[in-house]
């Protein structure tokens, strides 16, 4: 005698499998890095990942909430290497190359093996570059060659006597990093006054980017809570 109930949380038909979810994670990163996230459908990312129909929303309710997911995949990976650089032994009587960390990056785009439409670098620090070749060199080869640099200028006010003119430069970090750290199609500056909100200026930053919304030319501060 057939049974009328409806199934049941827990029911093989009701489960949602993970690794669809992966995909549908896959597929929309891949097209968001090639077309920008606000020009994908999400039809184009149940396409994409061969899901047809309304399967996608069986783990998705939303565009949104695929964004959402994607940033909590991101800050996961950055929080977890995060740890890792601050467990590993450092001296801190190093000098600043922020165009080295540009010059890097350049090397690790050329090594992809695969070739992306949006090639964006983040820089973020709280005070000049003051090693390595000239910082307007390394960044105006790479704009040159279609790539956007980002930069998230921290405001540093207890840096020790010694440091006040690498932290605090003539006409303040945000005008420093205006003038030689960002460059590039949409490239935008975030200011952050503080360490304690440098995960909320992170968040903005991703949301920008992944979003693909053009950067506004002048800086956004953002205030602490």
């Amino acid at each position: 005698m057939a049974s009328g109930r409806s199934p049941r949380q827990g029911d093989p038909e009701r489960r949602r499998d993970p690794e669809r979810r992966a995909r549908i994670l896959r597929a929309a990163a891949d097209l968001a890095s090639r077309r920008g996230f606000t020009t994908v459908s999400l039809a184009d990312i149940g396409a994409e990942a061969g899901i047809v129909g309304s399967g996608i929303y069986r783990h998705f309710g939303s565009k949104a909430s695929i964004l959402v997911a994607l940033l909590d995949q991101v800050m996961g990976r950055l929080m977890t290497r995060a740890a890792q650089i601050i467990a590993a032994p450092r001296s801190f009587l190093a000098r600043t190359s922020i165009s080295a960390a540009i010059d890097f990056s350049m090397d690790q785009f050329n090594a992809a093996p695969v070739a992306a439409d949006r090639r964006v670098i983040d820089i973020s620090g709280d005070g000049t570059s003051n090693a390595g070749r000239p910082i307007t060199e390394a960044r105006d080869e790479a704009v040159a060659k279609g790539v956007t640099i980002n930069g998230l200028a921290i405001i540093n006010t207890q840096a020790s006597p010694g440091f006040t003119t690498h932290t605090q430069p003539p006409g303040g970090l945000p005008n420093y990093f205006r003038e030689n750290v960002i460059g590039g199609a949409g490239a935008f500056l975030l200011v952050v006054e503080n360490f304690e909100t440098f995960a909320d200026a992170m968040t903005r930053k991703l949301v920008n980017e992944i979003a693909g919304v053009p950067g506004n030319p002048r800086a956004a501060a953002l205030k602490p809570f």
